[in-house]
């Protein structure tokens, strides 16, 4: 399953009206624009932060934004604690294709790691 097809019609989220002591408004406008600019510094420090510290109603539309990327991070780096956020942004609420999508990926990544296949 192609991810970043599935996830292509996120829509924006535009500026995201986060904390302007913590982050300069260049990078709330790279978060909220398009995920494939953001460094993967930024999405680690948004992924590390408290969920409650982003706007509600933005939160969700940034995950899924950014799950095609939070995956890869998370393959990468399994050991890091990426998907906390994940019920603040209210994957239940998802559409079917993007939850199916996500899980299908964490099926993956622990079939891969319990029979030590690596990804191609």
């Amino acid at each position: 399953m192609d991810l970043a097809q599935v996830f292509a019609g996120v829509p924006r989220v535009g500026v995201v009206n986060g904390c302007a002591y913590y982050y300069p408004q260049s990078e709330l406008e790279l978060l909220g624009g398009d995920p494939a600019l953001v460094p993967d510094d930024l999405l680690m420090t948004f992924l590390c932060e408290a969920p409650s510290h982003w706007p509600e109603e933005q939160y969700g539309l940034l995950w899924r934004g950014f799950a095609p990327r939070i995956l890869g991070l998370l393959e990468a780096s399994p050991e890091e604690f990426l998907l906390g956020g994940l019920d603040f942004a209210r994957f239940s609420e998802w559409p079917g294709e993007e939850q199916a999508a996500v899980r299908e990926a964490l099926r993956t990544m622990v079939r891969r790691a319990v029979t030590g296949d690596k990804p191609g």
